[in-house]
């Protein structure tokens, strides 16, 4: 249990620990990446409380006075606010242009590229690419779903509300959601990287077997993912890890946990070379 709480710091240093690592089971490998992914996920989900649930706080108590009341009905969506409407943010530009009074917007009621433009039929949504918009219809297209139709208000209390019953949530869904794609993720990775591993192992004199190899990879991608850690949350600005650069960090692990005088396998502790269980 030491190495694996302790394993991101002496897997960036210490060579002694990978020879004890690859004697142990693949189970202690993948209980390590467990270990990674829920440190990476508990970042994200601090980062989430501390930095952008707030910013998005900020942007709701912006929209909820500024929103217009808008029903959507089995004919399509009304207003009793002055159109043109338009919602412009201080920072982010124009969001949002309504006019219930055409049924497909031309070309002129989309200039100025509103996030959102909502007529009476359609919302075409901006994609941020110069062109791409998608368009969605707000009436019901058959009879059965024009019965079936309830009429739905949206104005800046419902948005509110809304917000609210996502805020509460968004924490423990991204802790949740970063755990399991984050383990995927570095678990395939340790598969990549183990075949790397399997190239070294030809140039042991004892050969290790697959199972220590694997284990060895998962505990070798600690100094990339803290790397990509950092990169992610802006410590190196706009530089990013490169694949290569990945590729060339862990395989430099790999190489001095496998290859240097008193590496695994070698001397006294040479037993995982024939005796670690997979």
């Amino acid at each position: 249990m030491t190495d694996i709480v302790l394993g991101p710091v002496l897997s960036l240093y210490s060579v002694a620990f990978y020879r004890r690592v690859a004697r142990q089971r693949l189970g202690r490998g993948l209980a390590y990446l467990v270990y990674l992914s829920s440190l990476y996920s508990a970042a994200i989900a601090i980062a989430l409380l501390a930095f952008w649930l707030p910013a998005a706080d900020r942007f709701v108590d912006w929209l909820a006075p500024n929103l217009p009341e808008v029903k959507l009905t089995d004919h399509g969506a009304v207003t009793d606010a002055p159109q043109p409407f338009v919602l412009t943010h201080p920072t982010l530009g124009t969001l949002l242009a309504i006019d219930t009074r055409v049924e497909t917007p031309s070309a002129d009621d989309l200039r100025g590229a509103p996030v959102f433009f909502v007529s009476r039929t359609h919302v075409v949504v901006s994609e941020g690419r110069e062109g791409q918009q998608r368009v969605y219809d707000l009436v019901p297209q058959t009879p059965e779903a024009r019965a079936r139709w309830e009429g739905l208000v949206v104005n800046g209390a419902s948005v509110k509300r809304i917000y609210g019953r996502l805020r509460l949530l968004a924490a423990p869904l991204a802790f949740v959601a970063c755990l399991v794609f984050f383990f995927v993720w570095k678990l395939l990775a340790a598969l990549a990287y183990s075949v790397l591993g399997l190239v070294l192992n030809l140039l042991r004199r004892e050969r290790l077997p697959y199972a220590s190899i694997l284990t060895l990879a998962c505990f070798a991608m600690t100094a990339v993912i803290v790397l990509q850690t950092l990169a992610a949350f802006g410590a190196f600005g706009s530089f990013r890890l490169s694949y290569l650069t990945a590729w060339l960090v862990t395989g430099a692990y790999l190489a001095l946990a496998m290859l240097l005088p008193g590496s695994v396998g070698d001397g006294p502790a040479g037993q995982a070379g024939t005796t670690a269980p997979a």
